[in-house]
């Protein structure tokens, strides 16, 4: 879901009250305590808005039509700054593409203005309580989950930069959703491999017995 301010509206402190004053109205409105990730995006003539993960599910039999309505009326009665635009991370409808890197492009938002002036002291995201926490592996940690599957499955993302302080830094990002044929089919002759081996030594097996 992303929140967007009619009027140009650059304070963080103001702009984040009435983001909170959204969640509220909105939590009354469907009677529901909702978990959500936000985070922050400024405009180039310096406007804020907000780009919402939120785990609310609308009907599925909700035409586009009829979500337009609902982006409309959620933005005049709930949102009242400006307009609101509404994308399900699963498809509605057979044929509809589900999103698989959200978490990318939460992070994308989030390092793109990592500089801004007006987040000094600030958290770089808004976010409900209660959330799960992922668990961060760094080092040999992480290098041997990659080792274990992980590098099999597409990288989707891959960047190298030089830094005064650290020395080369290589940063790659991996989609296990996104395994596609090649890596698949690299998989399955392995799987062929290892069975057709086991049947061969077996049947050596079968042989030196009936000799014996």
């Amino acid at each position: 879901m992303t929140l967007t301010f009619a009027e140009n509206i650059q304070d963080v402190a103001y702009a984040d009250n009435e983001f909170k004053n959204f969640m509220k109205r909105f939590n009354y409105k469907y009677n529901r305590k909702s978990h959500f990730l936000a985070v922050r995006e400024f405009q180039k003539r310096g406007a804020i808005h907000y780009h919402l993960l939120i785990d609310w599910k609308y009907p599925e039999t909700l035409e586009k039509e009829s979500l337009r309505a609902l982006e409309r009326e959620l933005g005049a009665n709930t949102w009242r700054h400006g307009f609101v635009n509404i994308k399900p991370l699963k498809g509605q409808k057979k044929g509809d593409k589900s999103v698989d890197n959200v978490g990318a492009y939460l992070v994308k938002y989030m390092t793109k203005d990592l500089y801004e002036r007006r987040l000094s002291h600030n958290k770089m995201y808004l976010c409900s309580r209660g959330l799960h926490r992922p668990k961060v592996y760094i080092q040999d940690e992480a290098l041997k989950i990659l080792e274990n599957g992980y590098a099999y499955y597409n990288k989707v993302f891959h960047n190298e930069y030089y830094s005064d302080y650290l020395g080369l830094i290589k940063y790659s990002e991996y989609n296990k959703k996104r395994c596609n044929n090649r890596v698949k089919s690299i998989i399955l002759c392995k799987i062929l491999y290892n069975a057709f081996t086991f049947l061969n030594q077996l049947f050596e097996l079968i042989l030196l017995t009936e000799k014996s």
